[in-house]
C-alpha cells in the first residue's frame, strides 16, 4: 500500500473533526437518536431502541475514551469515518501498479465537503459504506488484470466483509450483494457458459458444482434470514415497507433534485464545484463506455451499473426518501468509476485538490447544516421547569409522552431520560400523560381553536406545549372551518401527525 495512504487518512479525519467541533452540539439531524441509544446503553444495559447496528460498540468504544462526553463522542466517530473512508479507497487500489489513479482518489476524498456533511449527518451509513469500499477492495484482489499484481483475497475475508456489512447498514448491505453478484457475473462469464453447455450434456461433475453452489447460496441466505430474527436493526423482509411511494411517474434528476431543494446558499462554492465536477465526468464516462468500451476499466465496468441504479430517474424525490439517500451515496461511490481524466493531469488534480481541502473543510457548516439545538435546548428547559410546577401526577412530573418532530424528539429524550416520539403513538396512553410540542403556529390561533383553554405554554417561538387532547380538538374545529393554512402545517414533519407504520415496528 502506498505510503501516503494512511497520512492522508489522518488527515482525512483530522480536518473533519476540526468542522464539526466548531459546534456546541452534536451534528447532524438525527446525531441525538445516537446519543440517546449508546447513553440508554451504558447507564441501563440496554438501548431504547434495539439495534444490532455495528455503529453502537462502535461510539461505546469512543465514548470510552472521551471520557464520557457524548457530544465529543459523536462528532470524534463522523470524523474517524470519514478517514477510515479514505483509507478504505487507498486498499481500493493495493494492488494497483500505477499509484497515480489512487492517489487522485484519495486526495479527492481528503477535499470532499460531501463526505464531512454525510459523515456527520449519517454516520451509521458511513459505516457501511466503508464495508462496502473495502469488499469492493477484497474482490479486486482477484481480479486479474494485466497491469497489476495479483494478491489473491481469501473467500473468508470476502464473506466476512459481507456479514459485517449485513451488520452495518442496510441500505449499504443492498449494495454490496448487487456488486457483488455483477462482479461475480463478470469475472465469470466464460465459465457460467461452458458450464450450462455441460449440464445440457448431463455431466455429473457440472451438475454437483451447481448443486453446491445452490447449497452455499441456500445456507447463506437462511443464515442471513436468522439473524434478522435474532438480532434486531439488521436487513428485514419489513424494509420492503419503505419503498411506499417510493416511485412515481414524473422524472427527476437527481443531482439537480439535491441542489434545488438543498439550496445553493447551504452548498459552499467547494461543495458546488464538486457536484458539478463528478456530474460532468459521470455522463463522460457514460458516454465512452457507450462508444469506446476498451479504454474502460474492469472496476469501472462493474461500478457503472450500480450508479446508474443510484440516479434512477422515477424515484420520488423527499429528503426522507430513498431517491435521497441514494444520491448521497452515489457522490461518494461516483469517483472510483471514473476514468476520463487524462494521466497528465492527474498529478496536478491531486495536488489541487489537497491544497483545496485546507479550505473545503469549512464546507461544512453547524449553523446551516445542522438543526438549531440551541433552541431545543431552551424548548427542553422551558418544558421541565414548566412540570416541575403543574406534574402530570404526584409520583412523576414529565408526561409519559410528549409527541414533536425529529431532532427535537431526540433531543429532548436525550437531556431529560423522558420519551418523545415524531409518530403518533400506536400504543394507548393516559390522555393526562399524553401532551404536544406544537410547531409552526402561533400560540393565539391555538388558544382560538381550544376555546382558550388552558394549557397552552408557550415555550420558544412558533413552539408550543399543550395535551394532545386539546391539540386534537384544534385540529377537528380547523377541519369543520377547512382552514387550509393551519391544517397544512398540522400535518406537516412539524407536527407529526401519523400513527408509526408496522414495518418500523417489526424492526
Amino acid at each position: 500500500m502506498g505510503g501516503y495512504i494512511i497520512p492522508l487518512a489522518l488527515l482525512s479525519a483530522m480536518l473533519r473533526f476540526w468542522s464539526f467541533s466548531r459546534a456546541k452540539y452534536a451534528n447532524g439531524w438525527d446525531a441525538y437518536f445516537y446519543l440517546v441509544q449508546v447513553k440508554s446503553w451504558i447507564e441501563e444495559g440496554r438501548m431504547h431502541s434495539a439495534d444490532a447496528s455495528l455503529i453502537y460498540p462502535l461510539m461505546r468504544l469512543i465514548v470510552w475514551f472521551c471520557g464520557g462526553d457524548y457530544v465529543l463522542m459523536y462528532q470524534v466517530t463522523a470524523a474517524f469515518l470519514a478517514g477510515l473512508f479514505t483509507l478504505a479507497i487507498g486498499c481500493l487500489g493495493k494492488n494497483t501498479r500505477r499509484q497515480m489513479p489512487v492517489f487522485l482518489l484519495v486526495s479527492w476524498s481528503v477535499f470532499s465537503p460531501h463526505l464531512s456533511y454525510f459523515a456527520a449527518q449519517y454516520p451509521k451509513n458511513l459505516l457501511g459504506l466503508v464495508l462496502l469500499v473495502f469488499f469492493m477492495g477484497a474482490l479486486h484482489g482477484n481480479d486479474r488484470m494485466p497491469n497489476d499484481r495479483v494478491i489473491q483475497s481469501h473467500p473468508v475475508i470476502v464473506f466476512m466483509l459481507l456479514l459485517l456489512n449485513y451488520f452495518g447498514h442496510r441500505f449499504t448491505f443492498v449494495l454490496t450483494v448487487s456488486y457483488g453478484l455483477v462482479w461475480w457475473f463478470s469475472n465469470n462469464k466464460s465459465r457460467i457458459n461452458e458450464s450450462l453447455s455441460a449440464l445440457k450434456k448431463s455431466d455429473g461433475l457440472v451438475k454437483v458444482e451447481w448443486k453446491m453452489g445452490g447449497l452455499i447460496s441456500l445456507v447463506t441466505a437462511a443464515m442471513l434470514v436468522l439473524f434478522a430474527l435474532l438480532f434486531p436493526g439488521l436487513f428485514h423482509w419489513a424494509d420492503i415497507g419503505r419503498l411506499s411511494g417510493t416511485f412515481s411517474y414524473t422524472p427527476q434528476f437527481a443531482p439537480w433534485s439535491f441542489v434545488r431543494e438543498f439550496g445553493i446558499a447551504r452548498l459552499s462554492f467547494w461543495w458546488m464545484a464538486e457536484l458539478i465536477g463528478l456530474t460532468l465526468l459521470f455522463f463522460t464516462g457514460v458516454i465512452l463506455i457507450l462508444f469506446q468500451k476498451s479504454v474502460v476499466p474492469p472496476v469501472s465496468r462493474r461500478l457503472y451499473p450500480l450508479l446508474l441504479l443510484l440516479l434512477f430517474p422515477f424515484l420520488e424525490w423527499s429528503f426522507t426518501g430513498i431517491a435521497y439517500r441514494a444520491f448521497l451515496v452515489w457522490v461518494l461511490l461516483c469517483p472510483l468509476a471514473i476514468f476520463c481524466i487524462p494521466k497528465k493531469f492527474e498529478l496536478a488534480a491531486a495536488l489541487c485538490l489537497l491544497i483545496a481541502a485546507f479550505f473545503s473543510w469549512k464546507s461544512y457548516t453547524p449553523g446551516l447544516h445542522d438543526p438549531d439545538y440551541a433552541r431545543f435546548k431552551g424548548i427542553t428547559d422551558r418544558v421541565g421547569g414548566y412540570f416541575e410546577q403543574h406534574p402530570v401526577a404526584a409520583t412523576e412530573s414529565l408526561p409519559e409522552l410528549i409527541i414533536c418532530h425529529n431532532a427535537l424528539a431526540e433531543f429532548y429524550t436525550f437531556s431529560t431520560g423522558a420519551d418523545a416520539l415524531p409518530w403518533q403513538p400506536e400504543y394507548p396512553v393516559d390522555s393526562t400523560r399524553l401532551w404536544r410540542l406544537a410547531a409552526g403556529i402561533s400560540p393565539q390561533l391555538l388558544k382560538y381553536y381550544v376555546a382558550n383553554e388552558q394549557p397552552v405554554v408557550v415555550v420558544g417561538p412558533q413552539y408550543s406545549l399543550l395535551p394532545e387532547s386539546l391539540w386534537q380538538r384544534a385540529i377537528r374545529r380547523a377541519t369543520a372551518i377547512q382552514d387550509t393554512a393551519f391544517l397544512n402545517i398540522a400535518r406537516s414533519w412539524y407536527n407529526p401527525y401519523r400513527v408509526r407504520p408496522g414495518w418500523l415496528l417489526k424492526k
